[in-house]
C-alpha cells in the first residue's frame, strides 16, 4: 500500500507515467511509440511537417469528397454545405459549373494553404508549449 507521501510525490512528477517517460531519452521520430519529454515539463512537441502533411491530406480529401458528392447527389450536397453554415444558403453562392481548371486549381491552393496553416499550427502550439507549463 503507498503513503500519502509517495503519493504526493507521483502527483507532483506527473504521476508514474510520466516519470518513467522521462526517463528514457528517445528521439519522437525513431519509430519508438514513446514520445520524447522536453524540459522535463511533459511537453510533447508536435512535429510540424508530419502535422502540415496531415492536414493537407485531410484537407485534399474532403474536398474531394464533397467534389463527388456535388456531381453525384447535388441535393446531398446543397445540405450538407449549407449545414456547415448553419443552414445560410451558402451553396448558391457557388458557380453552377465547375471547370476542370477552376477545380485543379482550387485543389492545388487548398492543398498548399492548409500545408501553410498546419505547419504554423504546430509551430505556434510547439513555442506555447515551452512557455505555458
Amino acid at each position: 500500500m503507498r503513503t500519502a507521501s509517495s503519493f504526493f510525490a507521483l502527483s507532483r512528477s506527473g504521476g508514474p507515467r510520466l516519470a518513467a517517460a522521462r526517463d528514457r531519452s528517445h528521439d519522437i521520430n525513431d519509430g519508438d511509440k514513446i514520445p520524447r519529454w522536453e524540459n522535463g515539463k511533459g511537453n510533447v512537441m508536435l512535429n510540424k511537417i508530419a502535422f502540415a502533411t496531415s492536414l493537407a491530406i485531410l484537407s485534399g480529401v474532403f474536398y474531394l469528397a464533397l467534389y463527388v458528392l456535388a456531381v453525384i447527389w447535388r441535393d446531398g450536397f446543397r445540405f450538407l454545405f449549407n449545414a456547415q453554415f448553419l443552414g445560410a444558403d451558402v451553396a448558391s453562392l457557388l458557380p453552377q459549373r465547375l471547370t476542370y481548371g477552376g477545380f485543379l486549381g482550387t485543389f492545388i491552393v487548398l492543398v498548399i494553404v492548409s500545408w501553410v496553416f498546419g505547419f504554423v499550427w504546430a509551430w505556434l502550439n510547439n513555442r506555447l508549449a515551452q512557455v505555458i507549463p
